[in-house]
C-alpha cells in the first residue's frame, strides 16, 4: 500500500487520492495519518495530536463528512474516548442515543492518545475499503 514511516506517523499514501464520482469530482485529495503518540517528545506529540484532531474534525464534522457513509462515521466517532469508552455495551447504547440529538466534538477532542489512535485507525480502514472498492470497480 506504499506506507512510509516518519517520526512516529505512518502515512497511508494510497489514501491520497479517493474518487467521488457521484459528486462529479475526479479525485479528492486526502491523507490519513496513523499516529503513535506514545513514544514522541511532548512538542512532537502536541503537533501530531493537532494533526489527528484536524483530520478527524474534517472527516467527521467538516466537508469530508459528506463523502463518507454515516454508519462508518458513527464507528469512527465511537472509537474516540473523550466521554469514556463507548465502543460496546450500555455505554455504546447510551452514546448512540445521545448522538440522535447531535454529535459533540468534545468526545473526540478530549480523547486520550489511544482513543485518537483508534479513531484514526478506523478512518484509515474506511479509506482503505473505499480505495479497494474503487479499484475493483475500475477493473470491472
Amino acid at each position: 500500500m506504499g506506507d512510509s514511516s516518519r517520526g512516529g506517523a505512518v502515512e497511508l499514501r494510497a489514501a491520497a487520492q479517493i474518487k467521488f464520482p457521484l459528486l462529479g469530482e475526479a479525485t479528492k485529495p486526502n491523507a490519513v495519518y496513523i499516529v503513535d503518540m506514545s513514544s514522541s517528545p511532548t512538542s512532537e506529540r502536541t503537533l501530531m495530536r493537532s494533526q489527528a484532531l484536524n483530520n478527524l474534525h474534517y472527516n467527521l464534522f467538516g466537508d469530508g463528512a459528506r463523502h463518507l457513509p454515516l454508519a462508518d462515521r458513527v464507528e469512527i466517532y465511537l472509537a474516540a474516548d473523550g466521554f469514556g469508552d463507548t465502543r460496546t455495551g450500555e455505554a455504546r447504547a447510551n452514546m448512540l442515543d445521545y448522538m440522535r440529538h447531535g454529535w459533540d466534538w468534545s468526545h473526540v477532542r478530549d480523547s486520550s492518545d489511544e482513543g485518537l489512535e483508534r479513531a484514526q485507525a478506523a478512518l484509515a480502514a474506511l479509506f482503505g475499503r473505499i480505495i479497494a472498492e474503487q479499484r475493483a470497480e475500475a477493473r470491472s
